[in-house]
C-alpha cells in the first residue's frame, strides 16, 4: 500500500471520527473524565507555584454550536501547599487539532465563567491582579495568566498556542490604594486578544450604585515592549455623583445632579505605574446643581459640557470646557493648571515649595439681575452681594467675562502670585437704588473693562424715575 493511499485512508478516517464525535455532542456533553490529568498539567506550571485540579471534564458544542471545547467543571486552584486558593465554576477550552493529533492539550481559546476578580493598585502605582473567592484573590494563577498572554505566541508550549481568553459574568473587585478608592462591578465581561505585539481587547461593566445600575464599556491595547496600556471608556446614564465612587477626584463636581455621558482615555506606563496621559469628555442632561451656598439649596440645569486633557509632557492639565445651561442664562470656564507634575497628579505626591500655575477665562450669559441673588452663591464676594441683590433690580447682564493668571503653592493652596486679573461686563435695562430714599435711576445700559482689579467704565446711560427731579 503507498504512503498516499495511507494518508488518505488516515483523513479519512478522522473525518469519521470528527463527524461521529459532533453528532454525539449534538445529544449532549460527551464525559471526558480521562483527559483531565492532560488538562490539569496543561493550565499548571512546571515550578510547582500552584496546582490545578479539575473534578470532571467533557466534550461539548458552544457558541450556538459553532465550536467544539472541552468544559472543565469546578476547577480548583491549590497553592504549593495544597490548599485551596480559588475555584472557576466553569471553564471552556478550545484545542489545537494539530497539537492534538501529537498528544499535546493546547488551548487556544480559553472561557471562563463566572470568576472571581480582584485588581489591586499598591502605593507605589504596581498593579496585582487575584483571582477567587478570598479577599485578595489567589495572584499567582492570575499572574501566570497575564505573563503568558503578554509573552509573544510560541508553540513549543502548551501556553503559548493561546490567542484569546474570555470572562463572562464575572464579578470585580477593585482596591486603589493608590487614590484611596474601592469599587466592585456585579457583572463584567473582559475579552482578551493577544498578537505578537502584545494584546487587545474590550470589556464591559455593569455596577450597582444606589438604587440604579449603570454601565462602562470600552476598549484597551497593551504594547509589550513599550510597556504602554492605553484604554478608552465609554458610558451612559451616569450621575457625576456616582461616578466619583470610582473615580475621587471628581469629587468637587459631586454637587452635579445631572445624567451624563461621554468618554474617558488614558495611557499608562505599566512598568513604573506612570500616567502618560488622558482625555475626559462628557455631557449632561437636565437636572440640578446641589451646593449650599446657593439660597435654594440648588440651581436648574439644562444641559452641561465638560472637556479637560492632561499632558504630562508639560506638565499640564487643560479644560477646555466647563459650561452649563442654567434654564435661560449659561455659565463656561476654560483655563490651564501648569505644574501638575504626573507624580502628584496619579499619587498625590509634591515637593513643599513647588508651585502651580492658574490660568482661568470665565463667563456669563443672559444673567436676568431678579436672577442673581438664586445663583450667586451666597459666600462668595458676600458684602457685593448684599448691595447688589438689594440695589439692582430688572433688567439683564448680558455678558460677564474674567480673565486671570496667578500661581498658587502647591502644599496650601496658598496664593503666591497674581499675574493679571481682569474682565468686561455688559447690561441694559437696569434698575438702581444708589442712595435710598433717593429715586433710583431707570432703564441703566453700560459696557465696562476692567485690567487687573480696576474697571474703566466705557459707556453708560440712564434716566431718572419720571416725575423725579
Amino acid at each position: 500500500m503507498t504512503s498516499l493511499k495511507i494518508v488518505g485512508i488516515l483523513v479519512a478516517g478522522l473525518t469519521i471520527v470528527a463527524a461521529v464525535l459532533v453528532l454525539r455532542v449534538n445529544h449532549g456533553p460527551l464525559p471526558l473524565d480521562v483527559l483531565t490529568p492532560a488538562i490539569e498539567d496543561a493550565l499548571s506550571p512546571t515550578d510547582g507555584s500552584y496546582r490545578v485540579r479539575v473534578r470532571g471534564a467533557e466534550l461539548a458544542l458552544a457558541d450556538a454550536g459553532a465550536n467544539l471545547v472541552i468544559r472543565t467543571r469546578d476547577l480548583r486552584i491549590d497553592g504549593r501547599d495544597g490548599v485551596a486558593r480559588a475555584t472557576i465554576p466553569e471553564l471552556s477550552l478550545g484545542l489545537d487539532l494539530d497539537a492534538l493529533m501529537h498528544g499535546l492539550v493546547a488551548p487556544t481559546r480559553i472561557v471562563v465563567r463566572a470568576p472571581q476578580l480582584h485588581v489591586e493598585r499598591n502605593v507605589q502605582g504596581q498593579f496585582l491582579l487575584g483571582i477567587g473567592e478570598e479577599e485578595g484573590g489567589e495572584h499567582s494563577f492570575a499572574h501566570d495568566l497575564v505573563a503568558e498572554l503578554l509573552a509573544p505566541p510560541d508553540r513549543r508550549r502548551a501556553s503559548g498556542y493561546i490567542e484569546e481568553i474570555s470572562l463572562r459574568d464575572a464579578k470585580l473587585t477593585v482596591d486603589d490604594r493608590l487614590l484611596g478608592s474601592s469599587w466592585s462591578a456585579s457583572r463584567a465581561a473582559i475579552t482578551l486578544f493577544r498578537n505578537k505585539r502584545g494584546i487587545f481587547g474590550d470589556l464591559a461593566l455593569a455596577f450597582d450604585i444606589e438604587d440604579r445600575t449603570a454601565e462602562i464599556d470600552g476598549e484597551f491595547r497593551y504594547i509589550a515592549l513599550d510597556h504602554q496600556l492605553t484604554m478608552s471608556l465609554s458610558l451612559a446614564d451616569w450621575e457625576i455623583a456616582k461616578l466619583q465612587h470610582i473615580m475621587p477626584a471628581l469629587g468637587p463636581l459631586g454637587g452635579l445632579r445631572v445624567p451624563i455621558g461621554g468618554t474617558l482615555e488614558f495611557a499608562l506606563d505599566t512598568e513604573n505605574g506612570e500616567l502618560q496621559g488622558g482625555r475626559v469628555d462628557l455631557n449632561s442632561g437636565a437636572g440640578t446643581l446641589v451646593d449650599p451656598s446657593f439660597s435654594e439649596g440648588a440651581i436648574p440645569v439644562e444641559s452641561g459640557t465638560f472637556s479637560a486633557s492632561y499632558d504630562p509632557a508639560s506638565a499640564t492639565l487643560t479644560l477646555h470646557k466647563l459650561s452649563l445651561d442654567l434654564a435661560g442664562p449659561s455659565a463656561s470656564i476654560s483655563g490651564t493648571i501648569g505644574g501638575l507634575a504626573p507624580d502628584w497628579l496619579w499619587r498625590g505626591n509634591a515637593s513643599a515649595n513647588a508651585e502651580l500655575t492658574v490660568a482661568v477665562d470665565a463667563e456669563v450669559l443672559a444673567m436676568p439681575v431678579n436672577e442673581l441673588a438664586r445663583f450667586w452663591p451666597t459666600a462668595l464676594a458676600h458684602n457685593a452681594r448684599a448691595w447688589v441683590t438689594t440695589n439692582i433690580r430688572d433688567g439683564v447682564v448680558d455678558e460677564t467675562r474674567l480673565a486671570t493668571k496667578l500661581s498658587v503653592s502647591r502644599g496650601s493652596l496658598d496664593l503666591t502670585a497674581l499675574d493679571t486679573f481682569g474682565g468686561s461686563l455688559r447690561m441694559h435695562g437696569l434698575t438702581v437704588d444708589y442712595k435710598r430714599p433717593l429715586p433710583p435711576v431707570l432703564n441703566i445700559a453700560r459696557r465696562s473693562r476692567g485690567d487687573r482689579c480696576q474697571a474703566a467704565a466705557l459707556r453708560a446711560r440712564g434716566r431718572p424715575r419720571s416725575g423725579d427731579g
